[in-house]
This record gives structure tokens, sequence and C-alpha cells, in this order.
């Protein structure tokens, strides 16, 4: 073997270009490519089958290419220590745990429970996912094993959704704040399904008061939980930085109104917020967060079928959600997705954020957003450093669809003088463009767009002529080019040779 193999760094460069099947192929080239693949390939382990796959098949019996059925999984001799020794050799590199609770699962821990080490099996591992999928109690005695100390991130779902899955799931959460207590805990995440018809609101809230380190936090919880005194709980966590809120039917402002007494300063460190509800919902938590640190803000505001009542008594609502986050004047990152109707006069609150770096607007069809030229001027020179543009005002090709035209390109190479990557939908049909020419040509600058990315695109064959010459004069700079059916990434580069 070349020597050039034993060069660890070389090799950890070339298996990260690989999947995860192809990791654990290289891994029999040689001993240098073993030892480098081990921690990628068992960086993260699906289910108590997978971890099982770590014990010889002499001991543990496999099925068809390699796979270990539970439901049928009984030990064909007794574990030596050789076998443990095989089995710690590859577990110390396990980092993420994905432990489903199911009767197969339960009733294969409990019969290898009294075989494993008294040391943890997992003694590296940081981050846990358990997912509940049938009804059942689970046995905290055996869940402990899978949540050593060493775990800093947990994740709780609940499968198809029954009151007797829950029933289970409260006793996970409540172990969570006595027996199986994790003192290095910093990120907690929820996740139920909408049909939920039992509150669990109490016992997130038990777990947020019990765990002060919590970081980030993400709650997705069905419509039957009380989201208020979760909130109250997750706005008094003095150390979280990253909060992503899920409303599923988009109302808990709605059913509980009591939200709007959330104090003023809520979530005191707070640095990347995540929403998605309805517009009233978002107003009042994002005007409880200071605005000192906030740098990235993720929405999704939907009225879920129901956009008259937000457009009769809630388009204030929605004015006061942008009005908040044009005051947030150290945002670096905003992406919003509308499904419900907005203007320009209310999404142009956004151009307070000076800082923003990268700006995505998304619109659904039947969301009415009409962008003219003057309203990209605007963004354009108010938004100086921004780097990355996309704006989407459709969902497919339907006669709502809003294409932006030559004329609005034009302008985004005249005033968006630092963009490197842009995303659109474009009509470059020349019927659409009448009147306009490139003599008009914009200035290049040296920090000129590098990306263009059409994802939907209106275009004929003369379009594609003009729109190849139009980006080489406008964006010199520019190395990638995707315009979907059509030549005009082929016109741009013989365009671009001239």
């Amino acid at each position: 073997m070349n020597a050039l193999w034993d060069i660890p760094e070389l090799v950890q460069i070339i298996l990260g270009f690989l999947d995860q099947p192809t990791q654990a192929k290289a891994a029999l080239v040689c001993r240098t490519f073993w030892l480098q693949s081990l921690p990628l390939v068992w960086k993260t382990v699906y289910g108590l089958g997978h971890l099982l796959q770590l014990f010889p098949e002499d001991a543990v019996p496999r099925a068809l290419k390699g796979y270990i059925d539970l439901g049928t999984f009984t030990l064909k001799r007794a574990l030596q220590q050789s076998d443990w020794d095989r089995f710690t050799l590859h577990s110390q590199h396990i980092r993420r745990f994905v432990f489903p609770i199911d009767a197969s699962s339960q009733r294969v821990s409990q019969e290898l429970a009294p075989l494993f080490p008294l040391t943890t099996i997992l003694p590296n591992l940081t981050s846990v996912r358990v997912d509940i999928l049938e009804p059942l109690q689970p046995d905290l005695e055996l869940v402990r094993i899978f949540l050593p100390p060493t775990v800093t991130e947990v994740e709780l779902g609940v499968g198809q959704e029954a009151d007797e899955q829950l029933s289970g799931y409260q006793w996970i959460l409540e172990g969570l704040t006595a027996e199986m207590k994790l003192p290095n805990l910093n990120s907690f995440a929820i996740r139920t399904e909408r049909s939920s018809r039992t509150d669990t609101g109490s016992s997130v809230s038990n777990i947020l008061q019990c765990y002060q380190g919590i970081e980030t936090l993400e709650l997705a919880m069905g419509r039957s939980h009380h989201i208020l005194e979760v909130l109250r709980s997750a706005a008094e966590l003095p150390h979280l930085r990253r909060f992503k809120m899920t409303d599923p039917d988009g109302y808990y402002a709605k059913r509980e109104p009591e939200i709007c007494t959330l104090p003023l300063g809520s979530f005191p460190v707070l640095e990347s917020l995540e929403l998605c509800s309805a517009p009233d919902c978002l107003g009042t938590l994002l005007s409880r967060v200071p605005s000192k640190n906030v740098r990235n803000v993720q929405l999704k505001m939907n009225a879920q079928g129901h956009p008259q009542e937000f457009e009769a008594a809630g388009g204030t609502s929605i004015m006061d959600c942008f009005r908040t986050i044009g005051g947030f004047v150290h945002l670096k990152v905003l992406d919003v997705a509308l499904g419900v109707r907005t203007t320009w006069d209310t999404l142009e609150n956004i151009l307070g954020c000076k800082e923003l770096e990268t700006l995505k607007i998304v619109v659904g069809w039947d969301c009415n957003l009409e962008l003219e030229e003057c309203h990209l001027e605007q963004m354009g020179r108010a938004c100086r450093n921004l780097h990355a543009l996309q704006l989407r005002l459709f969902r497919d090709y339907r006669p709502q669809t809003k294409f932006l035209k030559l004329s609005h390109l034009h302008v985004i190479a005249t005033e968006f003088r630092n963009l490197r990557k842009l995303t659109i939908a474009s009509d470059a049909r020349v019927a659409s463009n009448s009147g306009f020419s490139l003599v008009d040509r914009a200035l290049a600058t040296q920090y000129s767009l590098q990306e263009l990315d059409v994802d939907m695109s209106l275009i004929d064959q003369e379009g594609e002529k003009v729109v190849g010459r139009m980006l080489a004069l406008w964006w010199p700079n520019l190395v990638e080019v995707t315009w979907p059916d059509s030549n005009c990434a082929w016109h741009w580069s013989a365009a671009y040779e001239l």
C-alpha cells in the first residue's frame, strides 16, 4: 500500500466525500481506512437492531442483508468477553442513538439487560431520540441504559398518536426530571402528532424548569396541549439561544389568548427564532423578544385555510410582525414563508434590518404579493450587506404566479452591489419584456453576483439569446448559472468568451 494512505488527514478528507454505506465499504481497504471510517460509520445508530450488529453473527442471528429481526430475536450462544470487547471497540464512536420504544425492542432489551456490563455501553453518546411507536408503558430502567450522563441532546417523538402512547410519553418526561436526570442536557426537542387529545404541557414545563442550562429548544405539540405554561417556562431559560415552535393548527393564540400576558423582554439571550403559526401568535412572540441578540429569524405564517379571519381582524397583527422584525437591527438571516395575503407596505418594514446578509421570501400561490422595480430599489439600497437573495412569489405554474422580469433583474444588478447568490423565478420572454433594452448596462463591482439559480422560468428562444448577453454584461464574476428548460447557460458561456 502506498505510504500516502498512511496520512490520516488525507483519508479523512476522502471519506468526507462518501455516504455512509460507501464509508463502510472503504473500511475494508486497509487498516488506515478502517480506523478512520469507524467514527463515521458508527456515529449514528438507528434502533436496537442496528446496535446489535456489533456482535458477531454466530451469537446474534441475521436475516437478509444483515438485518436483525427483533420480532424473532434470540441469542444463538452466550456472549463472551471477546464479544463485548468487539462491541466496546465500535460503540465508543457512537454519538447519536435513535431509540424506538415498541414491544419488540423492549422485549429484546429486557432479555439482554442482565448481560450488559456494569459500565455504560455507549460511553460517548451525546444525542438521543426516543420514539414511542406503540401504546405501552416504557421500562425506565432500560431507557436509562441508553441515556447515559454524557447525553446533551434529547428528542422525544410519538408516532401514530394515541392517548395510550401519551401515557408512556408522560413516563419518559417525568423520568427525565427524576431518576433519569441528565446533568449536561442543553438541547431538548418534543414532537407529537396534531391529533393528540392528551395535554402534556405541564410535564414539558417541568422539564424546562428542571434543566435551566437548555440552549436549544424545539416544540411541536398537538392541538390539545396547552402551550402557555410551556412558553412561560421557556421564556425564563437564562441560556436559551435557539428556539423553534411549530403550531400545527395555527391557533395557539386563538385558543389561549393569555399568551399575550407573556412579559416583554422574555427569552433574554435568544439568537435564533423559528416559528410556524398564525399571524397573531407570531406577532405576540416576536414582540416579547429583545432585539439586541437576534441574528436568525425563520417564519412560516399560515392561517390554515381561514385567511379571512386574519385579513379582516388580523391585518394589523401581520404588520406588527414585520414591524418587530424591522427592529432586529443585528439580524443576519431572515427566511419568511407567507401563507396569508400581504402587501409591500407590510413587507418593507424589514428594511430596518441594515445588517441583513441572507433574505428568503416565499409566497403561496394564492397570496397576492406584487414586487415592483421600485420595491427592489428600496430593498437594495437599504440592505447593502445582502449576500444571498431568494424570491419565490409562487408555488407552481399558475396564473397567480409572479415571475420577475428582466427589468427587475436590472434593478438587482444595479442596486444589490454585494449580492453573491440569487434564486428567483423569471419571465424572460421577449413579448413580456417589450421596451426593455440592454443598453442600460449595470455597473459591475468587485463583489458582484457569482451564482444565479432560476428554479422556474418562462422563456423563448429569442429570450435565451438576450439573457445570455445580459448575464455576461451585468455580472462578469458569475461562475454558475442554473436556468431550467433553456439554453441560457450555454448562451451566457458563449457571450462571456466573446
